[in-house]
């Protein structure tokens, strides 16, 4: 392939993949308060009633939209980022329902003089880092002031009043279409990755046209259009071969029908793991997070 069409398919992969990489931390749960279900006070800055009311709050939330917010307040960040340590706790404690990732985490750390919400997968249609950014901004003022349990129920309100008006409780069918979609997207670059590396060793066009034909074929019966769709598939596969064919240069002696090192997408090889929710502890449904949401500092 041309630079400019592996540039284009690099920018969409790691648009796809880069908040599962960027944000895989390694952060050792036990600087994590203990998790005393929607609301968990470490910082000891909400009275018993506040607390209470927001409890309340937060379970109805989660009873009436299957959502989960946890409002958290932290003595020390432990010289983490504020992003990375929400993140961090939201996955571990696995706010949010699994199948949809229907949770907020919602962090505030007066001594650092920092606050965070963090919005799970399934939540960041509706809650949106925009309206993050507007409910920490609004809080800021308060937290000046050092009115945090006035800032942390001002804020809570707000979260849970754009999930009320916005949100629709999804199904977990709806949320395995989306990640079937996805998941086929990246399958078909990397498939396209590999063929294009046959193809491109081949030397020829007759291959591509061969693997069209054969694509289109089975296309064709399955929706009763056989021959438009075999002549299509036909031209595609050869203009396909052809385009690299004559771009692909050749780096070493690998077989052409092998695929591997040196196939069209030539960019660096090697992998990582992101990391996931415990999930399922103090009460929350081990949901998780990528990374989504608005910091404030004061």
């Amino acid at each position: 392939m041309t630079n400019k069409f592996k540039l284009i398919c690099l920018i969409w992969g790691i648009t796809i993949l880069f908040p599962q990489i960027l944000f895989a931390q390694n952060i050792d749960p036990k600087i994590f308060p203990k998790n005393n279900g929607f609301v968990t006070d470490q910082a000891n800055i909400l009275d018993a009633p506040t607390e209470q009311n927001l409890e309340t709050l937060l379970s109805n939330l989660q009873k009436e939209k299957g959502v989960e917010v946890a409002v958290v307040t932290v003595e020390s960040l432990n010289d983490y980022p504020i992003e990375d340590y929400t993140l961090a706790l939201g996955r571990n404690w696995g706010v949010g329902q699994k199948e949809i990732n229907s949770g907020v985490v919602f962090l505030t750390a007066p001594n650092d003089r920092q606050t965070r919400i963090e919005v799970g997968y399934g939540v960041e249609g509706t809650l949106t880092d925009a309206q993050s950014f507007q409910i920490t901004n609004q809080l800021i003022p308060y937290f000046k002031n050092s009115e945090y349990q006035q800032g942390i129920t001002f804020g809570t309100n707000q979260i849970v009043q754009t999930i009320q008006t916005g949100y629709i409780p999804k199904t977990v069918s709806e949320v395995s279409y989306g990640a079937s979609v996805l998941n086929f997207g990246i399958l078909l670059v990397i498939a396209l990755s590999w063929i294009g590396g046959i193809l491109g060793r081949s030397k020829s066009i007759w291959a591509g046209g061969i693997i069209g034909s054969g694509a289109g074929t089975i296309y064709g019966f399955l929706t009763n259009t056989l021959l438009p769709v075999l002549g299509l598939g036909l031209i595609l596969g050869l203009l396909f071969d052809y385009i690299v064919s004559k771009s692909y240069k050749s780096k070493n002696s690998t077989p052409w029908w092998a695929g591997g090192n040196n196939s069209w997408w030539d960019g660096p090889r090697g992998g990582g793991s992101s990391g996931g929710s415990s999930g399922g502890f103090g009460g929350f449904g081990g949901g998780s997070f990528g990374g989504g949401g608005s910091t404030g500092r004061w």
